[in-house]
């Protein structure tokens, strides 16, 4: 994955890297930051996936990436990778809820990562919310990094996913928040769309805003 996006960069195609758990970001935005030097990065999703080897609970790697992307976990997890890494200053998690592993916030604040919650979205607007997303991620930086994580959406909505969490955004929140990134092409320079798990999708409910979602990010980058 890293070579491959490696290579698009090079040969200068916009990569959307499309997958399963969110850990395939580690090898998209690392690759983009080799090829950029100096990013930010907005971490759509419902999780923090700022846990280290020594934090963790369960054990899962895709509890880890955004860490790793971070330099934070420093260890295997990014020994391919020959650039930079993201400045935490300039990393911001939107839609954040699943967030309650008491050191995984350590982590976090530590890091000093911004993050805007469900609640702030539901509270301030999907558009709003995004928009401040980009300005802290684009401050002083080369570009921005686009990880977006299906199960920021409310699980009633968006069924087909690994690892739901009750009270997410809506559907026009979330489309908000997709055409808010589209506005802010200009700096945006590689995108991932993940976590879409067909085995528990509903009625292909998930599917089709997956698809809504990517087809949004083709016609537009």
């Amino acid at each position: 994955m890293y070579s491959l996006v490696s290579e698009a960069l090079e040969s200068g195609n916009f990569p959307i890297t499309i997958g399963g758990d969110h850990s395939l970001a580690i090898a998209s935005a690392l690759a983009s930051i080799k090829k950029y030097e100096n990013m930010g990065i907005i971490w759509f999703d419902s999780h923090g996936d700022f846990n280290t080897f020594d934090t963790t609970i369960s054990g899962n790697i895709h509890g880890l990436p955004l860490a790793v992307i971070a330099n934070y976990e420093k260890r295997e997890l990014a020994n391919f990778h020959t650039g930079n890494f993201y400045n935490p200053q300039n990393t911001v998690i939107v839609g954040g809820r699943d967030i309650d592993d008491p050191l995984e916030i350590e982590n976090l604040r530590e890091a000093g990562v911004t993050v805007f919650s469900t609640k702030d979205v539901q509270n301030e607007g999907a558009d709003v919310i995004t928009r401040k997303a980009f300005q802290i991620a684009s401050e002083g930086t080369n570009g921005v990094h686009v990880s977006f994580d299906i199960d920021l959406i409310d699980p009633k909505v968006a069924p087909g996913v690994s690892i739901p969490a009750v009270d997410g955004i809506n559907l026009d929140e979330t489309y908000t928040m997709v055409d808010t990134i589209i506005k802010n092409k200009n700096v945006v320079k590689s995108i991932d769309l993940v976590e879409y798990n067909p085995t528990l999708d509903i009625d292909k409910k998930t599917k089709i805003i997956a698809l809504n979602i990517l087809n949004k990010f083709l016609n537009n980058f």
